[in-house]
């Protein structure tokens, strides 16, 4: 495919029309989403065939990879609700458990 993006995905539903104009076929979509490492097309948000011919995704929030500020923010609720992450000890160079046994 050469010329201009075509949204072939859209709130996880396939754009047949679309995908019909940009002479593919929903097979070709379906091996370009496995080869994004998507398994779901309900999962997606968003699926553009772009003029190189590669398929841009955009997952729903439920699946999109935690970025670092995701992250922050569910470590800023647990410490703002009274949960300590213990840290690692180092002891001759190995990583000791984080949690130890009590007997």
């Amino acid at each position: 495919m050469i010329g201009v993006p075509s949204v072939v995905i859209k709130d996880g539903e396939m754009m047949l029309k679309e995908i019909k104009k940009a002479k593919l076929t929903t097979g070709e979509v379906e091996v370009s989403l496995r080869q994004n490492k998507v398994g779901n097309i309900k999962d997606v948000d968003l699926a553009i065939f772009e003029s190189n011919g590669k398929l841009s995704t955009i997952l729903n929030n439920e699946q999109a990879a935690a970025t670092k500020k995701d992250i922050q923010m569910t470590l800023d609720v647990l410490a703002n609700n009274g949960f300590r992450i213990p840290e690692e000890k180092i002891t001759e160079g190995k990583t000791a458990p984080l949690f130890e046994r009590s007997l």
